[in-house]
């Protein structure tokens, strides 16, 4: 298991999986877990990141390995859609979900950000921009965001 976010209003996790996909964990009062779904996701190369959205009740998570971000159902562990974005990414290094979008970093020939609006509900994020910030070297690995 690689990366994970916790499910606002729950005590669960969905943690990204590069062999397999994700999975969602429910952790109780004594920190036992159970397993509650586990998602296979087709052709990915390495998923690693995960963005929850309470806009859309999904979760996305990021390839680090291939240009994809995959759309899952929180509840039903179901995969609502896998986006190949028009750009010229080639991997997803982090992800962070603040109200209508979804932000992608990807650290290759220069570091971007890509703008994902997800307003429109599950199934139709829409690419909006590639953002190149300033003064970034091509190794960064992680962002940090705030509501």
């Amino acid at each position: 298991m690689f990366g994970g976010s916790n499910l606002p209003g729950t005590t669960d996790i969905i943690v990204a999986d590069g062999l397999f996909g994700a999975l969602r964990l429910g952790i109780n009062r004594n920190w036992t877990t159970t397993t509650k779904f586990q998602v296979v996701i087709p052709g990915q190369g390495a998923s690693c990141w995960t963005s929850p959205s309470d806009e859309t009740g999904t979760t996305f998570v990021a390839d680090g390995f291939a240009p994809h971000i995959y759309e899952i159902d929180h509840d039903t562990g179901s995969l609502v859609k896998s986006y190949t974005f028009p750009n010229n990414n080639t991997a997803y290094f982090d992800t962070w979900v603040g109200g209508d979008y979804l932000y992608a970093l990807t650290p290759q020939n220069q570091t971007t950000i890509t703008v994902i609006d997800v307003s429109r509900g599950r199934g139709s994020a829409t690419q909006i921009q590639v953002y190149v910030p300033k003064a970034v070297t091509i190794q960064s690995q992680g962002m940090l965001g705030w509501n």
